[in-house]
């Protein structure tokens, strides 16, 4: 390949990765001058996530999450910002299964904040009870994540987390909440390959619990949960 050639094809890379910056900062300003338009809003994000890469998708959905739930703990408590922030948490769940390259303080970095929005979504849930599916929601979410955070075996401490999905099964119990106790049942059942976690599990009351709800599971025709 001549030298010509060679310079006329890396001016050429250079250009498309300009315009592609460009073309995501314009998007993103789009986004925020305008995000009181769902439509532009979901046109917009699903452009943006076949142009990001997913470590780049995960910076962004973590920075959404944020700063929406900031909003909701300063009282902007409302149906829109409770699915913005669902949407923001999907971002997350699917950014994490599709990255191979990320680190162990990002990981920490998500953790933190998922610790932090499941709390603040709890608050929501006893003060604004009518929004207990979203919230619900966006805390299910949060099981899932812990999950696939644990299959990147970056060696974090998720043990600290566990005796919280224990006590969310024990109100699924109560709430005969099967479909729920089945996504933290998932949740477990991947986080019990470390034998510190499988302790908690056989020494408390989560056996017996799992066993409640695998009978509810049955009687409401949902999918039975894997014991």
């Amino acid at each position: 390949m001549s030298k010509k050639v060679q310079n006329f094809i890396e001016q050429a890379k250079s250009n498309i990765t300009e315009d592609r910056a460009a073309t995501k900062t314009l998007l993103m300003s789009l986004m925020k001058l305008h995000s009181n338009s769902p439509e532009l809003m979901n046109i917009g994000k699903s452009t943006l996530s076949s142009m990001l890469s997913p470590k780049e998708l995960l910076e962004r959905a973590l920075h959404d999450a944020r700063r929406i739930d900031g909003e909701i703990t300063k009282g902007a408590v409302n149906g829109r910002n409770l699915n913005r922030l669902q949407g923001a948490f999907d971002d997350i769940l699917n950014s994490l299964r599709m990255t191979k390259d990320l680190s162990k303080s990002d990981a920490q970095e998500v953790l933190r904040t998922l610790q932090n929005t499941v709390k603040n979504m709890k608050d929501v849930e006893t003060k604004y009870p009518t929004f207990q599916s979203q919230t619900r929601g966006i805390m299910y979410t949060g099981f899932e994540i812990i999950g696939a955070l644990d299959e990147l075996k970056l060696g974090l401490k998720l043990i600290q987390v566990v005796p919280p999905l224990i006590v969310e099964l024990a109100n699924c119990e109560k709430a005969q909440d099967a479909n729920g106790a089945l996504l933290i049942t998932k949740t477990l059942h991947k986080m019990s390959t470390d034998p510190q976690v499988l302790d908690i599990l056989v020494d408390g009351d989560a056996g017996d619990m799992l066993l409640k709800l695998n009978d509810m599971a049955n009687s409401m025709r949902i999918e039975p949960l894997k014991l």
